[in-house]
C-alpha cells in the first residue's frame, strides 16, 4: 500500500477534479440562469493538506468513510492511500461524477447515494439550528453502509453544524472510532468516539 502519492500524480487528480468541478458549475449555472449558485464544486479540505494527513493516520487505520462526498475528491485520496474507502452523497449526479473521477485515476473507491443520517434519526435530533446545509431529505444510505463499520470518518462541517458530526458518531458509531473534520481557519481536528 503506499504511505503517500507521487506529487505529480496528486497534481494531475487535483487539476482533474477542478476542471470538473468547473464544467458542473458551468452546466448548472446556464440550467439556474441566475437562480442562486450552489455549492457545486466545492471541495471539503484543502487536497494537499488532506493527502498529508491521511497519509500521516494510514498505520493506524484502514477503512475511511466521508460523510457527504460531493465529487469524491477526499474519498478518492484515501482510496489511492491504501484505505478500504467509501464516500456517502445525497445527489446522485456528484456520485456519477466521483466513479468517473476515480476511474480516471484508477481508483475504486465505493460510493453510495443517499444520506449518511440512519433511517428516522432527524437533524433537528443531532443539531440545534434553524439553517443548515446537510441534506436530510434522502433516503439513508445505511441499507448499504453502517457508519459503526469505518474506522476514520470525514466530514466538512458547514458553519453551524460542527457539532451534528459528533453527535451523530456518538450516537452511532463505535468504541475507538475517530472523527477528522476540517475547517479552513482551524485546519483538521479530531473526535474519539
Amino acid at each position: 500500500m503506499p504511505t503517500a502519492l507521487d506529487d505529480d500524480r496528486l497534481e494531475r487528480l487535483i487539476a482533474d477534479a477542478a476542471r470538473q468541478s468547473q464544467r458542473r458549475r458551468d452546466v448548472r449555472a446556464a440550467a439556474r440562469e441566475g437562480r442562486g449558485s450552489g455549492f457545486d464544486g466545492f471541495v471539503a479540505a484543502d487536497p494537499r493538506q488532506l493527502h498529508d494527513e491521511l497519509a500521516r493516520r494510514r498505520g493506524a487505520s484502514s477503512s475511511f468513510l466521508e460523510l457527504g462526498s460531493g465529487q469524491g475528491l477526499v474519498t478518492i485520496i484515501a482510496d489511492l492511500l491504501g484505505y478500504d474507502a467509501c464516500g456517502i452523497e445525497s445527489r446522485a449526479e456528484l456520485v456519477e461524477d466521483a466513479e468517473d473521477l476515480a476511474a480516471r485515476h484508477g481508483a475504486a473507491p465505493r460510493f453510495v447515494v443517499g444520506s449518511f443520517l440512519p433511517r428516522g434519526e432527524e437533524l433537528g435530533t443531532l443539531l440545534d439550528a434553524d439553517f443548515h446545509v446537510t441534506d436530510d431529505q434522502a433516503a439513508s444510505a445505511w441499507d448499504e453502509v453502517r457508519l459503526r463499520d469505518f474506522d476514520l470518518v470525514y466530514a466538512f462541517p458547514w458553519p453551524g453544524e460542527e457539532e451534528l458530526f459528533a453527535a451523530l458518531l456518538q450516537r452511532h458509531g463505535r468504541k475507538g472510532q475517530c472523527l477528522l473534520t476540517w475547517q479552513s481557519a482551524e485546519g483538521f481536528t479530531e473526535l474519539f468516539v
